[in-house]
């Protein structure tokens, strides 16, 4: 019986420190399901499409978006080329990127490198912005590495 007790204590610790781990059926599905994952201890395939926040930092500051709630320790951070390159060294099955966070993507001073050098490797992009740093010269750039760009408008005061 106690090796069932800490075979289920393991599995709660596991569900307990997943960030963002929802459960959408019965705990006790969710156990069986946990249970069959720790035995077979398979490793997950590697993704072809991930989520990168490219930065913390953001131009505006609106009344919808928990930015603020950040820690400091996290506010104004880029994603730097050397962290994306060895993204892409330990995911070789990635074919697409969403670059995306709490932040305006375009404010992050590597940008341009991260995106040509995924680019080179047939990397496939997309992003959200808030729109306030397309300008001509941006638009043409962006166009060059993005399948889509989605603007997003969550507040008519910045």
């Amino acid at each position: 019986m106690s090796v069932r007790i800490d075979f289920y204590r393991e599995i709660f610790y596991w569900l307990k420190h997943l960030r963002y781990f929802d459960i959408k059926c019965s705990l006790w599905d969710a156990l069986e399901l946990a249970r069959g994952d720790i035995l077979r201890r398979e490793r997950m395939p590697l993704p072809k499409a991930i989520q990168l926040e490219p930065t913390t930092k953001c131009n505006f500051s609106c009344i919808t978006c928990t930015r603020k709630t950040l820690p400091k320790s996290r506010l104004n951070k880029d994603l730097t080329i050397q962290d994306f390159r060895i993204i892409l060294e330990n995911i070789p099955t990635l074919k697409i990127i969403k670059l995306q966070g709490l932040g305006e993507p375009l404010m992050n001073q590597y940008i341009w490198e991260i995106l040509e050098y995924g680019r080179e490797r047939g990397i496939r992009f997309s992003t959200t912005t808030n729109g306030s740093l397309l300008n001509p010269s941006n638009i043409e750039k962006l166009l060059k590495y993005f399948d889509s760009i989605c603007v997003s408008i969550d507040s008519i005061n910045p």
